[in-house]
């Protein structure tokens, strides 16, 4: 019997764990699908006790505005001078490489699976906020300051805090995020 290569056996390994997440067929009230996680459709609901509650969920101005930054950055590959950036294309690149492997996956997914490719999301919005000949500072200090604001009204959803109903109803901004 031929030894195998390590290349060999990452290619093995990598085709069976393929074909048995292609097998799993469970399904999960809270999952989502890839193309649904850049605009945080539907954060995942750990847990609950009285009018406590716990999410796995984004800020969603941060969140919100890293897509922005995607959308913003393949626009800019439509001007010529920035075809050739090559910082906006490897982060693109790393984003894509990124989110790019769950399209085909059919298996239950959350939200937490692009949060690698929300990295490259992140750094590409803070990349272009520096580029922005207008006041880069003044634009990072307003998303950083409303981003504050966010945090402390959804950490309740995320530290598990107690609300009233009409407090906890205020903070779900998406009929989804139930």
């Amino acid at each position: 019997m031929k030894a195998s290569s390590i290349f060999d056996r990452f290619i093995e390994l990598n085709e069976k764990m393929y074909i048995v997440n292609q097998g799993l067929t469970a399904t999960h009230p809270y999952s989502s699908t890839w193309y649904t996680w850049p605009l945080m459709i539907r954060p995942v609901y750990y847990w609950i006790s009285d009018n406590a509650r716990i999410y796995l969920m984004g800020n969603p101005i941060i969140w919100w505005a890293s897509t922005a930054g995607i959308l913003t950055s393949l626009w800019l590959l439509t001007i010529r001078q920035f075809r050739k950036d090559r910082i906006i294309l490897f982060l693109l690149f790393g984003y894509a490489l990124n989110l790019l492997p769950f399209v085909g996956i059919k298996r239950v997914m959350f939200l937490y699976h692009y949060l690698t490719a929300f990295v490259f999301a992140l750094l590409l919005l803070i990349y272009l906020i520096e580029k922005t000949q207008e006041r880069p500072r003044m634009v990072l200090a307003g998303i950083l300051l409303t981003a504050f604001v966010a945090f402390i009204y959804f950490a309740p959803l995320t530290y598990g805090l107690p609300l009233s109903p009409g407090q906890y109803e205020s903070r779900l901004w998406m009929k989804s995020w139930q």
